[in-house]
């Protein structure tokens, strides 16, 4: 990347990337550096960790998770926080979940899915996103020209963003029991 290096894993199938202690930290400080980068993978788990980036929020152009055409992916129960521009994003990817995951103090918002089909984010919280200095969130909650999103059971709180959801092009998007509240919209 511009200011540094990051890791990008490709082209592998059942890999499982476990913390046995709980706040075992995976951080870039490459600010256009994604902290973790998948491509054509399949089969995978994240599980239990802390990930994010060491430098100040606002100051990123890399985010936390980024999946590019990857299949059946599990992130379970992890923590993932700014500056990452995004805590997590994917693109054509499929059977995609994250569960009981925190995302929080991302700068330009919390996850974005484009081209996917069965997503879903399941007792997640998500807080805390665009509130950094000047910085508001763009899009909180974004999925553009996707199939099947499906946000349930989370918490979005605490947020500042310009649009809280956009959803463009895509069908089958439900938000279902997931508490919206103390959020500051600026433009919508």
């Amino acid at each position: 990347t511009y200011d540094g290096y990051e890791l990008v894993i490709h082209d592998v199938e059942n890999l499982a990337i476990y913390a046995d202690v709980p706040e075992a930290t995976i951080s870039a400080q490459p600010r256009y550096a994604n902290v973790l980068n998948f491509e054509n993978c399949s089969h995978l788990i994240l599980d239990g960790f802390v990930a994010g980036h060491t430098v100040e929020p606002g100051e990123c152009a890399g985010g936390v998770l980024s999946f590019i055409s990857c299949d059946e992916v599990l992130i379970n129960n992890a923590r993932l926080y700014g500056c990452g521009t995004m805590g997590i994003s994917a693109t054509n990817c499929r059977q995609l979940s994250a569960i009981g995951t925190e995302i929080y103090e991302c700068s330009y918002g919390a996850v974005v899915f484009t081209s996917c089909q069965d997503v879903s984010l399941l007792r997640c919280d998500i807080h805390d996103c665009g509130k950094k200095g000047t910085f508001s969130a763009f899009q909180l909650i974004s999925a553009d020209n996707s199939e099947g999103f499906a946000l349930v059971n989370c918490q979005v709180h605490d947020n500042n963003a310009n649009e809280l959801f956009a959803n463009s092009y895509t069908e089958e998007a439900y938000l279902l029991g997931t508490k919206v509240y103390n959020n500051q919209v600026n433009n919508s």
